[in-house]
């Protein structure tokens, strides 16, 4: 019939369900009867079959054609159909019953009775966890509450997947630092400028003389006329000055020969005739006498020279084989000599877990290159120009250094004009007529009877200083932080003082930090999508010398404790664990739950809107921040040898330490007769190699007596911070007693290259008590309890010793109330000698300001970054 078309499902003008898709059994083998009265509902009514016109043609279309008004409606069609699908399956699924006893934690279905969890059922998911599981990995948790909702569902599972983050994490809201006030963005970037413009002056400063050198030396009547070459250090390279080692990130000299790099200070100084040579550090020299002389058998000079005749015969009779095979007489090398070697080659540990050789020992020069090393003097030339230093000091000897920049050649002065303006109008909104005493509460004195119990009190005393209004430290707890408290840290930590937030803890999701859940997460052997790691290198606190263990041996020694031959207790602790630069990359889902609970994000999280740190560009080489991972066993009584402790030391850059795990190891009433008797062989010992006889403590009262029996049940790690003024005095302090300490292999420390630098020296209760009586100076001492976080800012030296088995997480970062202490640290490590541990500049402060005064003008003014300023062409 004209006018009339059979429909594409077999029937009379309409559509006939297909078998495979709606009809016939549903997904799971239910009949599906919604679908079948659907397609029922959808048949035309008789008559209804005839086309108006046009609709033939459209029809045909939409077979063939692109018209877009059919394909709008197959598509709606086709939709509609996949959702009744899904609700006919989700229906069916519900109807269903869970026979599976798979678990999600060990993916294991032979271990009985699971647990199934009904928040799951929400998602259309089926997460079930077997009863051994829960005990194992979770034994704090109850049936119930797995019942009510899973870790899947809370975000803290610690099965292999979820740890390796090969399956997405929930519950992970506040991983990154939220700021979505544009006012308070705007805010911290004119706080930015206002704190780091008197530095970015002092930057420029240091420029605009070197320019001022230069035009001079061109013969130009204006700084104006000169031109300034661009260097072609890349994005990706970070440059050093050949000669102190300080990061160099925009004006340098440098050789157009051999590409040798000054930096503006050594320019300074050899024009000013200052320069001096840096040399090699002599380094103390540390034999290994035995594991008896560890315990107090024997005398360091006589064993040492036992040592050296023992070494005498050997080469004696290397020396009697190489003549019976004719080796030259003159190949030969007297006994003085080879016990001289013995003595160069001697391992030293420059500092903590810094194993170092001296492997320059035994080059032989010419003695004219020896005269000449001996009598070099850098000076510059009457116009000040600079030649390029001799062979032996790495640079050719034949060229003029020529001034550089990385930046364009005004790129600072600019910088310093546009951030001076807007400090302007900073310092007219936030004068203010008030004294510093009247901003804080925590300076005024307190009745520690009322104040200090308080449980909602914010202040803990760490000192007893007389006069002094330092005395408390700012102790918030992360429940009870309130918006006015971010004002009330910056007031602290513009003072130079510690803070410890308690309970931080409470930010994350709950992921457990016990050994055994580290150790599952970093065992990655049977994954061959991770890497494999079956032993890590750890440091005995009794020698300090490295010692390669198993990763289950280390984690059962930090819960079950362990002891050597004599039953003296065997203390480990792992450094900067994992042994990767990226945490992340080895425990990546600890590494977020740790970000989780940063307190005071702005600061302390790697994108915090106040860490210096973030500003750094993507393209360049970053510096190590963090976070990494100590791992260390502990007792409460203070052994005084072999303690777990970490050594006085300086870090250039602010910290935050979180302690999230602590076991106590409980020692048998023996154990503790054992000890005893080992500390007073080590008493002994002390008295007779640090005074040469053997009198009492009475006679002899610098020998550090042992600690008074303090207990401390509730805390892991007992910690002391120097402030940054007592300084100068902690250093006399330990220059004057350095006889009485002890270092690798427990050789006697002779003598230090800095007091404090080396970090060779560890104040036990004994010393903190002289060095008040003598110099008048005392640290914050306080207790680090489970979840504390510590914030230690840079430039205070500190000190930790752990009183039970600890894993602590500590991230650097650098804010801007501290920059200065940063630029302090860096001038020291610049004159350290050349394979000192710090000697070397890692942080580039220099670098992090002018970055971040230029994000933060730019976010202020609005301006576009120009490519020419801040990026050098890569080289292509």
């Amino acid at each position: 019939m004209v006018g009339r078309k059979r429909g594409r499902g077999g029937g009379r003008g309409g559509k006939r369900p297909r078998k495979e898709e709606n009809g016939g059994e549903g997904v799971l083998g239910i009949e599906n009867e919604e679908v079948k009265q659907v397609a029922v509902e959808e048949k035309p009514k008789p008559g209804r079959g005839r086309k108006r016109r046009g609709q033939k043609e459209d029809e045909e279309d939409c077979g063939g054609g692109q018209r877009r008004y059919t394909l709008r409606e197959r598509a709606l069609k086709a939709e509609t159909r996949k959702k009744r699908q899904r609700k006919v399956a989700a229906a069916a699924k519900e109807e269903r019953p869970d026979v599976s006893t798979m678990c999600h934690q060990c993916q294991r279905n032979d271990k009985g009775e699971v647990v199934r969890c009904t928040g799951c059922w929400k998602r259309r998911e089926r997460k079930r966890y077997c009863l051994h599981c829960i005990q194992t990995w979770y034994p704090n948790a109850s049936v119930k509450s797995f019942a009510e909702a899973c870790p899947v569902c809370r975000g803290n599972c610690n099965c292999k997947s979820c740890l390796r983050l090969d399956v997405p994490v929930r519950c992970l809201d506040n991983v990154d630092p939220k700021i979505d006030d544009e006012e308070t963005k705007l805010e911290h970037c004119k706080y930015l400028v206002h704190s780091l413009l008197p530095y970015l002056k002092r930057i420029k400063d240091e420029q605009v003389s070197e320019m001022v050198v230069e035009a001079k030396r061109q013969g130009l009547s204006h700084v104006s006329q000169l031109q300034v070459q661009k260097s072609n250090c890349l994005e990706d390279e970070r440059m050093f000055c050949n000669h102190c080692n300080t990061s160099i990130f925009d004006f340098h000299r440098t050789c157009p020969d051999c590409e040798y790099d000054l930096c503006l200070v050594c320019c300074r100084e050899i024009r000013d005739g200052k320069w001096k040579k840096r040399e090699g550090e002599a380094g103390l020299k540390y034999v290994d006498l035995g594991r008896e002389y560890l315990h107090g058998e024997g005398e360091f000079n006589s064993l040492l020279k036992k040592n050296r005749e023992n070494v005498r015969t050997g080469r004696r009779e290397q020396k009697k084989r190489n003549v019976d095979v004719e080796v030259k007489p003159d190949k030969l090398e007297s006994a003085e000599e080879e016990d001289e070697k013995f003595v160069n080659l001697g391992e030293h540990l420059d500092g903590e877990g810094e194993l170092k050789r001296n492997d320059d020992v035994g080059v032989e020069q010419d003695d004219s290159e020896s005269a000449e090393v001996a009598t070099f003097e850098w000076r510059a030339s009457e116009d000040g120009s600079i030649l390029c230093p001799p062979k032996h000091m790495k640079g050719c000897g034949k060229h003029t250094l020529e001034l550089r920049c990385n930046f364009s050649q005004n790129h600072v002065i600019e910088l310093v004009e546009k951030a001076g303006k807007i400090d302007e109008s900073y310092n007219l909104l936030h004068a203010s007529s008030e004294t510093p005493a009247q901003k804080c509460s925590c300076v005024k004195p307190v009745d520690d009877a009322v104040s200090i119990s308080s449980s909602s009190c914010k202040i803990r005393k760490a000192a007893s200083r007389d006069g002094s209004d330092d005395n408390y430290l700012f102790c918030p707890r992360v429940g009870q932080i309130q918006d006015e408290d971010f004002g009330h840290f910056q007031w602290h930590w513009m003072r130079g003082e510690p803070v410890i937030v308690s309970n931080a803890l409470e930010n994350g999701s709950g992921l457990s930090w016990e050994p055994s859940v580290m150790w599952r997460a970093f065992r990655q052997i049977k994954n061959l999508n991770h890497d494999r790691e079956l032993a890590v290198d750890a440091i005995d606190c009794l020698d300090w010398n490295f010692i390669e263990i198993n990763n289950c041996d280390f984690f059962t020694g930090y819960s079950k404790g362990r002891f050597d031959t004599l039953d003296w207790p065997e203390i480990l602790k792992l450094k900067d664990f994992p042994p990767s630069t990226e945490f992340d990359n080895r425990l990546p889902r600890h590494g977020k739950e740790f970000l989780c609970c940063l307190p005071f994000k702005e600061y302390t999280h790697p994108k915090g809107s106040l860490n210096l740190a973030m500003f750094l560009p993507k393209e360049s080489v970053k510096p190590d921040m963090g976070p990494k991972t100590y791992i260390a066993y502990g007792v409460v009584q203070e052994l005084g040898r072999g303690d777990s402790v970490t050594k006085l030391h300086c870090d250039m850059s602010d910290a935050v330490n979180i302690l999230t795990h602590i076991a106590e190891v409980t020692l048998a009433p023996e154990k503790f007769a054992t000890i005893d008797e080992l500390k007073k062989k080590h008493r002994e010992q002390d008295r007779r190699e640090m005074f040469g006889s053997c009198g009492t403590i009475a006679e002899n009262g610098s020998v550090p007596q042992e600690d008074s029996a303090e207990v401390y049940e509730d805390g892991g790690a007992l910690w002391d911070i120097f402030r940054c003024q007592d300084v100068p005095q902690l250093e006399k302090y330990i220059q004057k007693h350095i006889n009485e300490f002890r270092h690798l292999h427990c050789n006697p420390l002779k003598s230090v290259t800095h007091a404090i630098h080396d970090q060779t020296v560890y104040l036990t209760a004994e010393h903190k008590r002289k060095l008040k009586e003598e110099f008048g100076i005392q640290p914050w001492t306080f207790v680090q309890k489970l979840g504390d976080a510590v914030f230690i800012p840079a430039g205070c030296p500190h000190q930790v010793r752990n009183l039970k088995s600890c894993i602590k997480v500590a991230l650097d970062f650098v804010s801007p109330e501290n920059v200065g202490e940063c630029f302090r640290l860096t001038e020291e490590f610049r004159t350290l000698p050349t394979n000192h541990r710090a000697s070397e500049d890692k942080l580039e402060v220099k670098k992090m300001i002018v970055h971040t005064l230029c994000n933060a003008v730019m976010e202020i003014t609005g301006e576009k970054k120009s490519e020419d300023d801040v990026k050098p062409k890569k080289r292509r």
